[in-house]
């Protein structure tokens, strides 16, 4: 290394030290401003949401191809834990089967019960949405999901209205929550018959990791514009 280029090297040095300390103080700075807009969020309602909406990070339960009869209630398939309850009571009256067959939503096999009931699912951890195709008898087809946190308090609930899809009444539900839920009921009106239940989607809450990235990702615009 010559001593012209040892030179301007260590003139350069302390400019450099003096960004980086300035980009870590920045950084400091805007965690807790990122953390604060994610707890703002939390207070934000349940929104309904299409499939296109997942990140492509979610979980997909299918129910495998096998129409089994296995009750659900109690089961823990694809990682989520499954009950079924009639008056508050559990119920065997929620199975892995047939359902109305292939509909644009619902595949053989799929959940199939009574309209009755009350369908709960319990996540491996906390989850920002969730969806789900489903099929009903009786028309108009109406499905309900409600969300819960970790406290097993209730975060809102959301009703759909479901559509000829194409010999039942059903569709697709999707859900976002501002707040982490843990846990959903879903149900439907208790005069519909039977319901099919299918391709359970969730999706977990982003990493802390993410928003450490985006703190950075902002701390070096910023000291881009400045300089």
């Amino acid at each position: 290394m010559t001593a012209a280029f040892q030179s301007t090297l260590g003139a350069r040095r302390p400019a450099w030290v003096a960004a980086r300390q300035g980009l870590s103080k920045l950084l400091a700075m805007l965690t807790p401003v990122l953390l604060t807009a994610l707890v703002a969020s939390n207070a934000e309602a349940l929104s309904p949401i299409g499939p296109g909406d997942f990140s492509g990070n979610e979980s997909v339960v299918d129910f495998g191809p096998v129409t089994t009869g296995a009750a659900v209630d109690g089961a823990t398939i694809g990682g989520v834990t499954f009950g079924f309850t009639v008056g508050g009571i559990p119920s065997s009256d929620a199975t892995i089967g047939a359902g109305p067959g292939n509909t644009n939503n619902i595949f053989v096999a799929n959940i199939e019960g009574s309209s009755s009931g009350v369908l709960s699912m319990t996540f491996p951890g906390p989850q920002i949405r969730v969806g789900y195709g489903w099929a009903i008898i009786s028309s108009p087809g109406v499905t309900s999901v409600e969300l819960f946190d970790a406290g097993d308090v209730s975060l809102g609930s959301l009703d759909f209205l479901g559509a000829p899809d194409p010999n039942f009444d059903g569709g697709w539900v999707g859900v976002e929550s501002g707040a982490a839920f843990l846990r959903a009921e879903v149900t439907w009106s208790p005069d519909q018959g039977r319901f099919a239940f299918d391709n359970l989607r969730f999706e977990p809450v982003p990493e802390p990791a993410s928003l450490v990235t985006a703190a950075v990702g902002l701390a070096c615009l910023a000291w881009r514009r400045r300089n």
